[in-house]
């Protein structure tokens, strides 16, 4: 990814849809997470809110907290410092 990757924007995956779901919901989001922490990106991400039939604070706040959950997972405590809070 260096030194091309300028920013990174996050949401939840999954292969059969729905096509958006909040981070740390899909499938394939921790794989990701993991492989950009083992890079050591340190640039700025994003967490977008996609989902209009939700409130936006609290799809953000859903996001933030699913980050946080897979970032704990995957043992990336200086990640979760920069981006955890």
């Amino acid at each position: 990814m260096k030194p091309y990757l300028l920013c990174l924007n996050l949401n939840g995956m999954s292969k059969d849809g729905p096509m958006i779901l909040p981070i740390g919901k899909g499938e394939h989001e921790k794989g990701m997470i993991r492989a950009v922490v083992e890079s050591d990106y340190s640039g700025p991400i994003g967490i977008l809110d996609h989902r209009s039939q939700m409130d936006a604070e609290k799809s953000l706040r859903q996001n933030l907290s699913g980050l946080r959950g897979i970032l704990r997972d995957i043992g990336a405590e200086k990640a979760l410092e920069t981006y955890g809070n």
